[in-house]
């Protein structure tokens, strides 16, 4: 598999293949995640456009007090009234960004997602999934399929400059009124994409993004594991901060920096049980088994992918302090079937890392437009 160097970058996905093996994984579990991913995105997409113009509406009660994902990247929790200033100051005024997964396996084009927002607002979007004729198109220049893209580049960047003038092609023929908006597209790995869905904590998906896109600066892996081509001009400059003041920045805009126990979607969920108990049931101890609250994850050291040693032993645990509590759903009065429906939490930066969470602590429960107060 393409993508087996980064693995270690992946916390919550090298816990499941140390669970269950990395042929089970790469035979079963990635094969049946590419399968799930057009209903778990078209769902997330769905909920987070609605959400948004409830919000612009002013029909969503205490936006302050609610939760629903990001537009782009759809992995980590935003607060919905802090939604249109967050995307236009990432993304700017008028602009398309595009989703585009890659196949480990194969090495070919999975997924194109791609939403249009004005002035913050998601107004549009459009899919292609791997049997779309549109992954038959050709490039103008160099003539292979934008199925085949990757394939053809050395890297993901050069990936990204072989798409996006074909992007911007399909864009001028779906909507021509955004002709001349910005493009920008996110390259993802499918690995990539299933430890981030994975992961409970959106203060620890935001130090997983930074892992990823740093994984050749830092962790002097071949290449990205994702990226953005071309890159917006502030999310460049927030992630070549270190990985604690990137983390503190982009939770400050997304959620104020409150912690959220992130959701999956009613009908994922019952896919990902009816066709993969083994991954339900990760997706359960990755929720029973403790959360890192936001001061934990600050201090949370990644393996050190620059020694030899490293792979020898395999060590590549994430290092939290001793003396870190850990958020259980217990903690909070919860089961299992409550808290993956999605938790805001009144639990930040300052909250000490060895303080006990309590009910007390809960702003609300549920998601978008489902939020019970």
């Amino acid at each position: 598999m393409i993508s087996k160097p980064y693995i270690p970058l992946s916390r919550e996905l090298y816990l499941l293949i140390k669970k269950f093996g990395y042929d089970h994984y790469r035979d079963e579990f990635l094969p049946f995640y590419i399968d799930l991913l057009y209903t778990f995105l078209k769902s997330r997409m769905d909920e987070t456009i609605l959400t948004s113009k409830e919000t612009i509406r002013g029909k969503l009660k205490n936006p302050e007090q609610t939760c629903s994902y990001m537009m782009y990247p759809p992995i980590a929790a935003m607060r919905t009234d802090l939604e249109q200033g967050t995307m236009k100051l990432l993304y700017g005024e008028s602009s398309d960004v595009c989703f585009y997964g890659i196949n480990d396996i194969n090495n070919e084009t999975c997924y194109i997602f791609n939403a249009h927002t004005e002035d913050g607002i998601p107004v549009d979007w459009w899919t292609a999934g791997p049997e779309d004729e549109i992954l038959e198109r050709r490039h103008l220049k160099y003539g292979f399929k934008l199925r085949d893209v990757n394939k053809k580049s050395k890297n993901l960047v050069q990936t990204g400059k072989n798409i996006i003038d074909m992007l911007k092609d399909i864009r001028t023929e779906r909507a021509p009124q955004w002709a001349t908006s910005s493009m920008t597209v996110c390259l993802c790995w499918i690995t990539s994409v299933c430890n981030l869905t994975l992961i409970a904590s959106n203060i620890e998906s935001w130090g997983q993004v930074w892992d990823g896109v740093n994984a050749k600066r830092i962790y002097k892996l071949p290449d990205h594991y994702f990226l953005y081509y071309p890159w917006p001009p502030l999310f460049s400059t927030l992630l070549m901060l270190p990985r604690s003041k990137f983390i503190r920045r982009i939770s400050g805009l997304t959620t104020n920096s409150n912690l959220a126990i992130q959701p999956w979607e009613p009908n994922t969920l019952e896919h990902a049980l009816d066709q993969s108990p083994e991954f339900y049931e990760h997706l359960i101890s990755s929720r029973k088994g403790g959360i890192p609250n936001p001061a934990t994850t600050l201090v949370c050291k990644p393996p050190d992918l620059t020694k030899k040693i490293t792979y020898e032993l395999e060590k590549f645990d994430f290092i939290y302090p001793d003396k870190a509590r850990f958020i259980y759903p217990e903690d909070i009065n919860l089961s299992f079937e409550e808290i993956i429906k999605g938790v805001f939490l009144d639990v930040n930066f300052e909250f000490p890392i060895d303080k006990k969470v309590t009910p007390e602590n809960v702003i609300s429960l549920g998601w978008g437009r489902s939020t019970l107060l």
